[in-house]
């Protein structure tokens, strides 16, 4: 009620140049006019709460709260200070100095970046006596990540076709399957926990070759689990599938994820021949996860 009694009909004019005027965090600011009237609208960013000190010419600025009240803010050198809270913000009517520069917001800042240390991830270690490939378990129902036995999809590991080194994954399917693939479990222990200002960037490459793909084909994901492996998240590549034959090329992605998925006790790693039929080839896979502080969240601008 009051941002609409104040500002019906008034005029945007532009965004102020106020970051530092914040004690902490930093200051957001608009100007309207509503006749011969300046009216600003400040919002307190990335701290809870902030004296704040503005210039103005003026013998005194009139403050009004978000309930309506309304106080006088008396100059002292040509400044006025008064405290904000980053969820209330505040209407100033009269004149505001601010910088002559364009606004810049602060820029979000990496703070830590974990390689995930994945089980022969470039596949050189050879197969086990059961058949099963080191670090890696076959899957064929991804909602679960289980896998059994599925006539005509076959997991192995190839020496004529590497990428690098000797060895790679291939994945083969002569009927067409639903989300097959291999998956391999990520420690949690070893993902950052964001803060309310933080924020988790996953980086997921390997390297793929394909003969006569066709479907959905080479993919990835990464899904957030219960203890008993059940599915809560994911996210994950788009399945374009490269089609039909191609040399080795890389598949890779960023993805941005604000809070870990409340429930998560576990993650995997998941590569899939995704219903799809024909040959894949699997190498060089690597995963990075980096925390972010946000220098800039997301504003509620009137």
């Amino acid at each position: 009620a009051t941002l609409t009694r104040l500002l019906t009909g008034a005029t945007f004019v532009k965004e102020l140049n106020i970051l530092s005027s914040s004690e902490q965090g930093w200051l957001e600011g608009y100007t309207y006019q509503n006749n011969d009237k300046s009216i600003h609208v400040l919002f307190l960013n990335s701290t809870p709460q902030s004296k704040v000190t503005l210039s103005t010419p003026d013998e005194f600025l009139l403050s009004i709260d978000v309930m309506g009240n309304e106080t006088r803010l008396i100059p002292t050198n040509g400044k006025v200070q008064f405290n904000l809270e980053q969820n209330l913000p505040i209407f100033i009517i009269g004149k505001i100095n601010d910088a002559p520069e364009p606004v810049k917001y602060p820029e979000d800042t990496l703070l830590k970046e974990v390689e995930i240390p994945l089980q022969n991830p470039n596949f050189e270690q050879d197969e086990l006596s059961s058949g099963n490939i080191v670090g890696w378990n076959v899957m064929t129902d991804e909602i679960t990540a289980k896998g059994d036995k599925k006539g005509g999809f076959l997991v192995s590991l190839d020496s004529s076709s590497p990428h690098e080194g000797r060895k790679s994954l291939r994945m083969e399917a002569k009927t067409l399957t639903k989300w097959y693939g291999v998956r391999q479990e990520i420690p949690l222990t070893l993902l950052p926990v964001p803060k309310e200002d933080e924020y988790l960037v996953f980086k997921v490459s390997c390297m793929g070759k394909g003969k006569e793909v066709y479907g959905k084909g080479l993919g990835y994901t990464i899904a957030f689990r219960k203890e008993d492996f059940s599915r809560i998240h994911f996210f994950g590549s788009t399945y374009f599938g490269y089609g039909g034959t191609y040399d080795w090329k890389e598949l890779s992605g960023t993805h941005k994820l604000k809070t870990i998925p409340l429930g998560t006790e576990r993650i995997s790693m998941e590569f899939h021949l995704a219903k799809s039929t024909g040959i894949l080839w699997l190498d060089q896979i690597k995963v990075l996860v980096q925390l972010w502080k946000s220098g800039s969240p997301t504003r509620s601008t009137p």
